[in-house]
């Protein structure tokens, strides 16, 4: 996902726009074709991506363990052909398998009305679901708005950016809004419209995620098998920001010093 775009100018040797109607079947099959290619043509990495457990949390939840197994076995073997076809290669091949987020279960009946706190004439709302960025307009005063949405907290709460937890650290990045409202957890925001569109669906309980990531239900996962790493081995939990550099130093490459990950977290790990 996202291999398409450019950094710096720069593209992927071989790059597809991501295609959710591509099977899995085929995706392996393309990862198993690079991997046949000539040395010269070889990638040293590849990236493949299955939505399908994101998309089945999201449908039923995150604790719904009968669709979620259905999901898991298929996805199992797509998987098991993976892994059997990287072994038949003879290649020393790294496999990192990776979720970028874990799921928080949301009852429907907990859906916020977007609406109850939009004021256009005060500021623009930009919705994540589990964060809103409000965008003063140049007549609010932000104490009058905060002071006044402070009055009508309800499963949710307001923030100064500047103030958050979230972006203390970098609360001036233009990106951000002047105010932050976050639900409580297992709270969601979404339009009156939405709301009712899943109320008439039948379904109880939806899976969201982009809520705090200490909390565990936010947790990924992180296995890796090969010449790279040690072997069986069980860590702590970490910030996924440090696999980009383990990834830097399995490929021989520098380190970026803007990178936010250190290098020495999951150095213990490596061979």
């Amino acid at each position: 996902v996202g291999s398409e775009a450019d950094v710096q100018g720069i593209r992927p040797t071989y790059y597809y726009r991501y295609d959710g109607s591509i099977s899995n079947s085929e995706r392996v099959q393309q990862v198993l074709d690079w991997l046949d290619l000539p040395a010269p043509k070889r990638p040293h990495m590849i990236t493949a991506y299955f939505s399908d457990m994101d998309d089945t949390g999201h449908s039923f939840g995150p604790n719904d363990d009968e669709k979620l197994s259905e999901t898991l076995t298929a996805l199992d073997k797509n998987l098991g052909n993976l892994i059997e076809g990287i072994k038949k290669t003879g290649l020393p091949v790294n496999i990192i398998l990776v979720s970028d987020h874990g799921m928080m279960e949301v009852p429907v009946n907990q859906l916020i009305p977007l609406e109850s706190v939009e004021n256009d004439s005060l500021y623009r709302t930009v919705n994540v679901g589990a964060i809103l960025h409000l965008y003063l307009k140049e007549n609010a005063d932000e104490n009058d708005v905060f002071e006044g949405l402070k009055s009508k907290e309800k499963n949710w709460k307001v923030y100064r950016t500047k103030d958050s937890l979230f972006y203390k650290s970098n609360p001036s990045n233009p990106r951000l809004g002047d105010l932050l409202i976050i639900p409580d957890h297992h709270y969601y925001f979404k339009t009156v419209r939405q709301i009712g569109t899943h109320k008439s669906s039948g379904q109880p309980v939806l899976g969201h995620h982009g809520f705090d990531p200490e909390h565990p239900d936010l947790h990924a996962v992180f296995y890796a098998n090969g010449p790279a790493f040690k072997e069986n081995l069980v860590i702590e939990p970490f910030r996924n920001i440090h696999i980009y550099p383990m990834i830097c130093e399995i490929l021989g490459l520098d380190i970026p010093e803007e990178t936010n990950g250190d290098i020495e977290v999951l150095k213990p790990i490596l061979r």
